[in-house]
């Protein structure tokens, strides 16, 4: 039902009805989206039963250039440590800080490596919500699963596309 559907993709963080769909960019610059989810779903929860996990570590066992754990970068707001922990791998975040205590030069340098990582991968997501179809959310008469199969469709197009036309 409407109301049932409202509810599950109901976030508070975004204050609205959203859907969550997480984004990779590889080193070599390919893009690349799991399924949307409801935006209800909590970050742990997302990545624990979407198996993003799984499949980045297929890719890593399958990767004969490195024998390197995958590490997941992520900002400071995710709380999904143990989740990656629990699947062998690492996980950096931006330091943490009350507003009482001060950053150590370690803890600048490590947040601002962090942070020029990940605005690579905030570039990415803004190519995935480019979009229509996206941008305007799900209309009174379609489906989920539509606006799913339109942002794997649009976010795998994306890669063959250059900057006239995004």
């Amino acid at each position: 039902t409407d109301a049932s559907l409202n509810r599950r993709t109901y976030s508070s963080y975004y204050g609205g009805n959203v859907a969550k769909g997480g984004v990779f960019l590889q080193l070599c610059g390919w893009l690349g989206v799991h399924s949307l989810w409801v935006g209800a779903v909590s970050d742990t929860k997302y990545l624990s039963e979407s198996g993003i996990l799984e499949l980045q570590q297929e890719f890593v066992e399958n990767d004969e250039t490195s024998d390197l754990t995958f590490t997941n970068i992520v900002n400071k707001g995710y709380r999904c440590v143990i989740a990656a922990w629990r699947k062998g791998q690492y996980l950096l975040q931006p330091t943490f800080a009350r507003s009482d205590q001060h950053f150590t030069t370690e803890d600048i340098l490590t947040s601002a490596a962090i942070a020029k990582d990940r605005a690579g991968n905030e570039r990415a997501v803004n190519v995935c919500k480019q979009s229509g179809v996206i941008k305007h959310g799900l209309l009174r008469n379609g489906s989920p699963e539509e606006l799913d199969d339109s942002w794997m469709a649009w976010s795998f197009q994306a890669n063959f596309m250059f900057c006239p036309v995004l």
